[in-house]
């Protein structure tokens, strides 16, 4: 789907992709208040570009991912005011892509990702400004972060990662002014490298470890607690 659609107010989701399907949906597309999703991939061997296209105001999240899907979002799309989250990323086998995209002032987490999902988030990404957790991992999801990725401003933590085979990667990026923690690992999450990063400026810790563990942690700026 190639340029300056509208998909606007739906009973249900605004895109569905399905099994054994791919789809391209790029160029300034407006997908808006639909009543599920905006766009939901959904089971194997789906596969879904999104590209410089806007996701507001959708009663579910902007998009989702989900049952073995898997979804790309860049080139500057811009994803908010969501009345759940984001982005959801969820199931096994489940894959996201995020490059280069804003994620802002969703009612929930920026990103979601759980149930052995595998989210990747980089090249200057933001997380920005979301009424929960810029980014929630749990149940086994996985989140890699690198690349200038900018985490701020979020009502919650940063990130927030918990439950046993939860974990997280995050390398060079920002981290800060968030209302919670920037990064906060718990019930035994585990947290494999957290490397040259800046946690400044969070209302507490940059990095808070509470009953979870961390593999590697080296080069960053920010305070750090470590909580048996």
């Amino acid at each position: 789907m190639n340029g300056g659609n509208l998909i606007s107010q739906n009973g249900q989701s605004g895109i569905v992709i399905g099994d054994k399907t791919k789809a391209n949906i790029y160029n300034k597309n407006l997908i808006q208040r639909n009543h599920g999703y905006g766009i939901l991939a959904q089971g194997n061997d789906c596969e879904a570009i999104v590209a410089n296209d806007i996701i507001k105001e959708n009663n579910a999240a902007g998009i989702a991912a989900l049952q073995g899907a898997f979804l790309t979002v860049r080139n500057q799309t811009s994803i908010y005011r969501n009345k759940q989250y984001g982005v959801f990323v969820s199931g096994e086998g489940t894959k996201a892509q995020l490059k280069s995209i804003s994620i802002n002032n969703n009612s929930n987490c920026g990103i979601y990702i759980e149930k052995n999902a595998i989210a990747t988030l980089k090249d200057a990404s933001s997380v920005t400004k979301n009424r929960c957790n810029g980014i929630a991992v749990h149940a086994g999801g996985q989140l890699n972060c690198f690349g200038k990725v900018s985490v701020a401003y979020n009502k919650g933590n940063g990130i927030y990662a918990s439950d046993s085979n939860t974990g997280i990667k995050v390398s060079n990026s920002y981290i800060r002014r968030n209302n919670g923690r920037g990064i906060y690992l718990k019930s035994n999450a585990v947290a494999r490298t957290i490397m040259q990063n800046s946690l400044t400026s969070n209302k507490k810790y940059g990095l808070y470890v509470k009953h979870a563990s961390v593999k590697k942690i080296s080069k960053n700026k920010g305070s750090v607690r470590f909580v048996k």
